[in-house]
């Protein structure tokens, strides 16, 4: 099977979830906590080191679970749509 992990893997301190944000909350220090993994470089994650620069302060894009791995993709600065605001799904005829 492809992409098993060996003994040789070396570990990587990223940055996970310790409690649960819902999406659109702003992720404070608390909420945090380093775990140590190994895991392919196809899995996105951000090094524990970075944790202050790129996570700190920014809001959620999505809901995060307890234990999750934080990504690039599951942060954002602005979460959209803002706080008051809607999606709505409008279907056009072709020729608009």
């Amino acid at each position: 099977m492809g992409g098993l992990l060996d003994a040789s893997t070396p570990s990587t301190e990223v940055v996970a979830v310790r409690k649960a944000v819902a999406k659109g909350e702003t992720i404070e220090g608390g909420d945090l906590r380093t775990v140590s993994i190994s895991a392919d470089a196809s899995v996105a994650t951000i090094p524990a080191e970075q944790a202050d620069r790129m996570v700190l302060g920014r809001r959620a894009a999505v809901d995060l679970p307890q234990g999750a791995l934080v990504s690039e993709d599951s942060i954002a600065q602005d979460v959209v749509p803002g706080v008051g605001e809607s999606v709505v799904g409008v279907t056009l005829p072709a020729s608009q």
